[in-house]
């Protein structure tokens, strides 16, 4: 890495899943995201890729969507605030992938 922060050209990219994980409380229509919650379109989660890998260009780091879950638990969606129990309960949960890997939560 030089003095600026950027990679080397010679530097191989490295690439790293990216999960998106949207929890609602209901859903009204099996094939719809809940009108409740903070789901985006599989479209607009693929376009947030972009935008970040376009941030992350100089770092050498790619991240590459791994899946996106949408879960329906009206105790996480009520109850998870910062540093909560309930969080830690629901992270533990929806994680995936390792230590290097990207877990995108949205709640509400």
């Amino acid at each position: 890495m030089t003095s600026t922060g950027v990679l080397p050209r010679h530097q191989q990219r490295q690439y790293l899943p990216g999960w998106k994980h949207s929890v609602s409380a209901a859903q009204l229509h099996k094939n719809l995201p809940s009108t409740t919650d903070s789901s985006s379109s599989d479209a607009q989660i693929q376009k947030q890729m972009q935008v970040l890998n376009q941030d992350f260009a100089q770092t050498g780091i790619s991240y590459r969507l791994g899946g996106i879950d949408r879960t329906i638990n009206p105790n996480w969606f009520d109850i998870v605030g910062t540093g909560s129990a309930s969080q830690t309960q629901m992270k533990q949960a929806l994680r995936r992938g390792g230590a290097a890997d990207l877990n995108i939560y949205t709640v509400g």
